[in-house]
């Protein structure tokens, strides 16, 4: 005679069957990967969006999607149509972290692109560190992002080491200056720029700087600083600023009667250097780590420019736009997609990664970046750095190699 139990039983073996059919299919699946189906794959950005730290994170947004538009107009990749979810972290570390969660445990995406400034990055590493999601990385340049190594995070231009380096090597080695001055910012930005080249010019050319000077950001009145830098008779000096401070500082040294040349790190090279400079920044030198402006007629500058009118700014660009983040986000999203098309159509983030190291040369963004190559131990896409002087018609442009 059967009993209840013997007739439940079947059910519960059938049930168990079904469960384990699924579960082991979704595993054998070519699209199981998080963030990927048969038709999408989803990348995630954290960035500022509003805010101070706007003018990056938005730019760096909108140049992602440039890519991501043309990309999906021509069919996706392997017929997977790209989506980006954007959250704004408005620069803040808090923030950040919470947008990255969410990313990750909300909407479930593939990788991530860009990120955001170096404060909010670098709270959210442990974070990625610990999910493993692939990562690259397009705005910030700290020196921190690989302290320690990831190997699921990715650079695309070269850090703040490599132009720090870069700017000493032009102005104690290839011009010859010895009276170095620095003024710089007390953000981290400013500290770290300032102790990687005054290490490196001590290392290198057994050289100090004869005089080094903090400010506050959004200080207005440099005087004190600029006064102090005269009393140490530099032969140059260095601004390591954001740009609008930068062209500020300048006429402000200007004034005060120091007529050396002035050099500028790294946030210097844009056109808000020069509105506030005017025209006493003519002849700055700066450290610039693309291989054209945004600004510029170049040929990759101009095929950017025909994309981002097609597919996001059919009544013209905004103000001040594309600049320099326009370009670092599409370049950001390129390598990206680079890496999804090299990993080929059963989509892993183990293999993305391993697909991104296999990039030797790689030209980004058509030209917009310098070239990129990844390897199992280095993922700092490349350490090239070039210098840039602002001309006559306050227009910066690329100097040849002396």
């Amino acid at each position: 005679m059967r009993t209840r139990r013997d007739s439940i039983r079947p059910v519960l073996l059938g049930v168990i069957l079904i469960v384990l059919v699924q579960v082991l299919g979704a595993f054998a699946s070519p699209s199981a990967e998080q963030g990927v189906t048969d038709s999408e794959i989803a990348l995630g950005m954290f960035a500022p969006l509003t805010g101070f730290l706007a003018p990056t994170g938005t730019p760096a947004r909108d140049g992602a999607m440039v890519w991501i538009s043309e990309v999906n107009a021509r069919g996706g990749i392997y017929g997977r149509r790209i989506r980006l979810i954007a959250y704004d972290d408005a620069g803040s570390p808090t923030e950040a972290v919470a947008a990255v969660r969410r990313l990750l445990s909300q909407d479930h995406v593939f990788a991530l692109v860009c990120g955001s400034a170096s404060g909010p990055t670098l709270a959210a590493m442990d974070l990625i560190r610990e999910t493993g999601v692939p990562f690259v990385s397009c705005i910030t340049a700290h020196r921190g992002l690989f302290q320690p190594f990831s190997r699921n995070v990715f650079r695309i231009y070269a850090n703040e080491i490599a132009q720090g380096r870069g700017l000493i090597d032009y102005v104690a080695g290839k011009k010859g200056q010895k009276r170095i001055a620095i003024l710089y910012n007390s953000t981290d930005f400013g500290i770290g720029g300032y102790e990687i080249m005054s290490a490196y010019l001590k290392e290198k050319y057994r050289l100090d700087f004869v005089a080094a000077e903090r400010y506050n950001v959004g200080d207005q009145d440099f005087s004190a600083q600029s006064l102090r830098i005269r009393q140490a008779n530099p032969d140059s000096v260095i601004l390591h600023a954001f740009a609008a401070e930068a062209g500020v500082i300048a006429r402000q040294v200007r004034q005060l009667g120091i007529l050396t040349p002035m050099y500028g790190g790294g946030g210097v090279p844009t056109p808000l250097f020069p509105r506030a400079a005017g025209n006493v920044g003519v002849g700055m030198v700066a450290v610039w780590v693309f291989p054209v402006f945004p600004e510029s007629d170049a040929p990759p500058v101009e095929a950017y420019k025909k994309k981002a009118l097609q597919y996001l700014f059919q009544s013209g660009f905004p103000v001040g736009r594309p600049s320099l983040y326009d370009m670092t986000g599409y370049i950001g999203a390129d390598v990206t997609g680079e890496g999804v098309r090299r990993a080929g159509r059963n989509l892993t983030r183990e293999g993305f990664i391993r697909a991104l190291e296999t990039l030797r040369d790689y030209v980004p963004g058509g030209g917009l970046g310098f070239p990129v190559t990844f390897s199992p131990k280095n993922h700092e896409g490349t350490d090239i750095v070039i210098m840039a002087r602002l001309n006559g018609h306050l227009e910066w442009d690329v100097l040849p190699p002396e």
